[in-house]
């Protein structure tokens, strides 16, 4: 009974493990990664980007993966955070401001509470026995007692 090569497992689904290979993988990998952000980045810049403004984002979009696959491997990236911060002051690419809350915005951040009842006023018409009179009422009342 000899063995035979086929009923191995199947090692073209595999990734490579290490060499060459895996170090392509894992640059094309990085690649894909920068790429929207790299987009993200010129959008954001508001005009068209010059060569520095290119070289910039290319290296902090490549700094920003660095660090993301520093920490989900469980390293630290503290070193890959405090460039990025040295990179982001160095080429005054800054947040925009935040907008101001639109009136709808503000509604929905706070739930509705309808007004309290009153009570007060009622218990004291129900008590003297007053009706409230309408201001059309007592403008009549009182232009027929004045001369």
């Amino acid at each position: 009974m000899g063995l035979c090569m086929d009923e191995g497992p199947d090692d073209s689904k595999r990734p490579p493990r290490n060499g060459r290979a895996r170090s392509r993988q894992l640059a094309q990998e990085a690649a894909a990664e920068r790429a929207p952000l790299e987009a993200e980045l010129r959008e954001s810049l508001g005009r068209i980007p010059n060569a520095v403004d290119k070289l910039a984002i290319e290296t902090i979009a490549a700094t920003a993966v660095r660090a993301r696959r520093l920490r989900a491997d469980g390293r630290n990236d503290a070193e890959e955070r405090r460039l990025l911060t040295q990179l982001l002051r160095a080429t005054g690419l800054r947040p925009a401001p935040a907008a101001p809350p639109t009136l709808q915005a503000q509604l929905a951040a706070r739930p509705f509470v309808p007004p309290a009842d009153d009570d007060d006023e009622t218990d004291v018409v129900a008590e003297t026995g007053k009706v409230e009179t309408t201001i059309n009422e007592t403008a009549s009342a009182l232009s027929e007692g004045s001369p």
